[in-house]
C-alpha cells in the first residue's frame, strides 16, 4: 500500500515537473464518445493496459520518474514487478472480474 502512494505521488510530481499538459496530450480529456469516433481518431489515443502482466510490462519500460530523490531503486522495482509476475498474474488471471458476475450469474 504504501509503495503504491509514493508511486503515484512520484507520477504527479513528475507530472508537475516535466509540464506535462494533459489538454494537449494523447490521454484526453475527450468530450466526444470515443466509441462512434474514426477509428483514425481513435488511434491517436494511448490505449491502457489491457491486464496486470501487460501493467506490469510497462512498468518495466518506463518507470524513470519512480527513480528520481532515490526513493525507489532500480532493483526494487526489478524484484517488485518478478513477485507480482510469480504471485499475482496467474492468480489473477484464473478468476473471473466481477463485472462477470453481474453479467452472467446476477438473477
Amino acid at each position: 500500500m504504501y509503495v503504491t502512494l509514493a508511486a503515484l505521488l512520484m507520477a504527479g510530481i513528475d507530472g508537475i515537473q516535466t509540464r506535462v499538459d494533459v489538454q494537449a496530450s494523447h490521454f484526453g480529456p475527450f468530450d466526444v464518445d470515443i466509441a462512434t469516433q474514426s477509428s483514425e481518431f481513435r488511434s491517436r489515443i494511448a490505449a491502457l493496459p489491457r491486464s496486470l502482466a501487460d501493467a506490469l510490462t510497462a512498468l518495466e519500460q518506463d518507470h524513470e520518474f519512480l527513480l528520481k530523490g532515490n526513493v525507489l531503486s532500480s532493483a526494487f522495482i526489478a524484484d517488485w514487478i518478478a513477485r507480482r509476475r510469480q504471485q499475482d498474474v496467474r492468480e489473477v488471471h484464473l478468476r473471473p472480474h466481477p463485472y462477470e458476475y453481474q453479467l452472467y450469474l446476477d438473477v
